[in-house]
């Protein structure tokens, strides 16, 4: 059975998970509301807010993105198949 103590760190984990997928779904909502509106069917105007959105979303989605790119870059090297080099004429 838990303690006292380590239910109240759990509980602001929660929140600030909760939080953060508010925050992502007021975003999304956002970014639908404002291509759902007339006057982003000018050409210029989509694709600069799809440009806008890009660096947005991913900004938005480093908290989870980061995490996964440094364990894939930083894994360890025996778990990767290493490849042989193919000769070449040029590699003789």
């Amino acid at each position: 059975m838990r303690t006292g103590r380590h239910q109240q760190h759990d509980r602001p984990v929660l929140l600030t998970v909760g939080k953060y997928l508010d925050l992502l779904v007021t975003q999304m909502q956002h970014d639908a509301d404002v291509l759902s509106s007339r006057w982003m069917y000018t050409g210029v105007l989509l694709v600069l807010y799809v440009i806008y959105a890009s660096f947005k979303w991913y900004v938005l989605l480093m908290p989870i993105t980061m995490p996964l790119t440094v364990w894939g870059i930083f894994r360890q090297p025996s778990s990767r198949k290493k490849k042989k080099k193919k000769k070449n004429f040029l590699n003789n």
